[in-house]
């Protein structure tokens, strides 16, 4: 504790039985205890944390028993046992305190560094990922710019090309968006429209005015037959539509796309400007990466 500066939470890790004095081990941990002392090479620290993590590969009774202790009568186990709250770790109660980890993180506002060699467990806890190699920082950024932008070799082999695959929400809508969607003018007539929908072989046209903001969506399906020779886009367009925008997570839209048996979605900003489209071709064709990746 030679470093130790009046932290709220401490982590013992890799507790062995002998690293400390058994007695002093419990006055460590005994939550009653107001001025206690914790032990550092020059002089003892006062202890105000609010919890102490302890791993450690024991079970508190075989902790116990390694333990030399003069005088288990009165440094019984049970003096132990009540001082403290066990948790095994499975791959539940594993995922379990990493939720518990994420919420201390948000009620205290404090910055926690948390090691791992599994990248998936970083990507779902971290805001901000350091991958170090030979003791140096390679890459220090967020977790969905790591998956999309690697710095280098080591970064990209470390991820792996399909990582983000198992976190969709990292994936966002102007990473999949059709860029640049046919659009119109409302006042284009309906005979152009419908020349601009073959031309281009799509068939919708995206609805728009001279600074692109969206106005509506003309579908081809409603100009199958009639007499058009006076009509305009803005007769036809359907103005009752859902948009979405570049940073909306790919996970959202498609459930979107389920829920209202959507064709087609413009990607607006919040100024309503057209940026691009989804559609589901466009939402397949993306999906489907994951697994042409795979065999190559």
């Amino acid at each position: 504790f030679q470093e130790y500066k009046g932290q709220e939470f401490i982590v013992i890790n890799d507790l062995r039985p002998n690293d400390y004095d058994y007695g002093q081990l419990l006055t460590l941990l005994d939550p009653w205890e107001i001025d206690k002392m914790a032990p550092a090479r020059y002089h003892d620290r006062y202890l105000n944390a609010r919890s102490i993590y302890i791993t450690t590969p024991y079970d508190p009774l075989s902790f116990y028993f390694e333990c030399n202790i003069s005088n288990q009568v009165v440094d019984s186990f049970e003096q132990l046992k009540r001082r403290i709250v066990s948790l095994k770790l499975t791959e539940d109660t594993y995922s379990d305190l990493k939720k518990e980890l994420i919420k201390l993180q948000e009620s205290y506002k404090k910055t926690i560094v948390f090691v791992t060699h599994d990248m998936d467990e970083a990507i779902k806890i971290s805001d901000k990922i350091a991958i170090m190699n030979k003791g140096k920082i390679i890459q220090y950024d967020t977790p969905e710019q790591i998956l999309k932008k690697p710095a280098n070799d080591f970064v990209r082999d470390f991820v792996g090309n399909k990582r983000i695959w198992t976190s969709p929400d990292l994936i966002k809508v102007e990473d999949i968006m059709i860029q640049n969607p046919i659009t119109c003018k409302p006042t284009s007539s309906i005979f152009y429209c419908i020349n601009k929908m073959k031309m281009s072989k799509v068939d919708t046209l995206l609805i728009v005015d001279n600074n692109k903001k969206l106005l509506g969506i003309l579908y081809a399906e409603i100009l199958t037959t009639g007499d058009y020779s006076d009509k305009k886009a803005i007769d036809f367009m359907d103005t009752d539509i859902i948009t979405t925008t570049p940073s909306e997570s790919i996970v959202d839209v498609l459930k979107l796309v389920d829920k209202n048996k959507l064709s087609t979605m413009p990607v607006i900003n919040k100024n309503g400007i057209l940026k691009g489209l989804i559609t589901r071709s466009s939402l397949i064709t993306s999906l489907s990466q994951q697994f042409l990746e795979e065999d190559k």
